[in-house]
């Protein structure tokens, strides 16, 4: 009987023990509820991997609950972020060892683990496993909303860091490289908005000859705050190019509301 393991909160194990493992929703296209779990097999590593994962949105410490299965037992398994394949719980056991790389797989059982099926329960490293995804080791994190979920001690350092690094690309930059930094900021600024409030270094543009430098540098500035946008904003206005005119008072109404718009007209 092939055998798996499913990781869980140390918190849980108790109550496992006595009445098994619950099902819980599971976000697999034409899965409803089962039990998230793993071939056991001689990789320790693969079989466990899931466990920095699971504790980067658990906070707890992980422990391996590990359970037998029928062989011809129905499960689903495959790539977490693929369709998954029906078969027995034999077959997942054969196509986990028959992988390359076995990162990123996983078997649900679409029911209840009963208590007398558990054959023990046993405390882990917290440090196996990737994070984020089976190949970001050694790779930049993606810092759009979705995956930085803001609940890692270091989001705040990584942010920050992008914002330095790309503020020092912008003092290096050609015109065309200035237009493409200028862009990436004001996604960093719109995505992490209260993290980001240092627009000092982004100054020495505000005097550019380029009008289509001003332009961006007009949407970007303005998704900052303070009495000294608000005066950037107002001298841009009064701009010899009526382009960068038009984008800074659109952005000084976007601020100061739609109430203020005699008050720009009779200037």
């Amino acid at each position: 009987m092939p055998v798996f393991v499913h990781l869980t909160p140390e918190q849980s194990i108790a109550n496992i023990v006595r009445n098994g493992i619950k099902p819980s929703e599971v976000h697999v296209a034409e899965v409803g509820d089962g039990v998230f779990c793993m071939p056991v097999i001689h990789d320790f590593y693969a079989s466990h991997q899931w466990l920095r994962e699971l504790r980067r949105f658990n906070k707890k410490n992980m422990t391996a609950v590990y359970f037998k299965l029928r062989d011809d037992e129905t499960v689903l398994f495959g790539d977490y972020h693929q369709k998954h394949r029906q078969g027995s719980a034999g077959q997942a056991v054969k196509a986990f060892l028959n992988r390359k790389d076995r990162m990123g797989f996983q078997v649900i059982v679409p029911r209840k683990i009963l208590k007398n099926e558990i054959l023990r329960t046993k405390k882990l490293s917290q440090t196996i496993g990737w994070r984020f995804y089976p190949k970001a080791k050694g790779t930049k994190r993606c810092l759009c909303p979705g995956c930085l979920r803001g609940s890692e001690m270091n989001d705040n350092k990584l942010i920050l860091r992008k914002y330095e690094e790309l503020l020092s690309e912008l003092r290096q930059a050609g015109e065309k490289g200035i237009l493409s930094i200028l862009r990436s900021i004001w996604v960093l600024k719109i995505d992490h908005d209260r993290r980001i409030k240092d627009f000092r270094p982004l100054l020495f543009l505000k005097d550019s000859s380029n009008p289509d430098i001003l332009i961006e540098f007009v949407a970007v500035i303005s998704r900052f705050r303070g009495p000294e946008i608000d005066e950037i904003l107002q001298k841009l206005m009064e701009h010899p190019n009526p382009q960068v005119q038009a984008a800074s008072a659109e952005e000084w109404l976007r601020i100061k509301g739609r109430g203020t718009t005699n008050e720009l007209y009779c200037r």
